[in-house]
């Protein structure tokens, strides 16, 4: 499945597609204004995904979300932004925080 992506790089925005680099330079400072840590979308045709960390990255695949999500994740560890130890500790929490009752996960998210 190859994606169309496109991330901050500093001041300038790299990619693959043309349609990828121009959505995240038109909604790049509206993301960072309002502190937008995930945006996605489906359509018929495709779905996008856009991180805010630990860059920016947008990502549009022929598939869902879950998808749009899994590609922004591996190529930000191609790109070396992500090691993959990160990413395991991060699967781990998540395990963790579906098992937990709702007032520890709140107790947990105010630190």
């Amino acid at each position: 499945m190859e994606a169309e992506y496109a991330y901050v790089e500093g001041e300038k925005i790299k990619g693959n597609s043309n349609v990828a680099v121009s959505y995240l330079e038109a909604i790049r400072e509206l993301v960072e204004e309002l502190e937008v840590k995930e945006l996605v979308f489906q359509t018929d045709d495709y779905s996008g995904a856009l991180l805010s960390e630990p860059v920016m990255i947008f990502v549009k695949v022929r598939g869902d979300i879950s998808l749009a999500k899994a590609q922004a994740r591996r190529i930000l560890r191609e790109l070396g932004y992500v090691k993959k130890d990160d990413l395991e500790e991060a699967f781990e929490l998540a395990e963790k925080i579906e098992s937990m009752p709702i007032e520890e996960v709140v107790r947990i998210l105010k630190k």
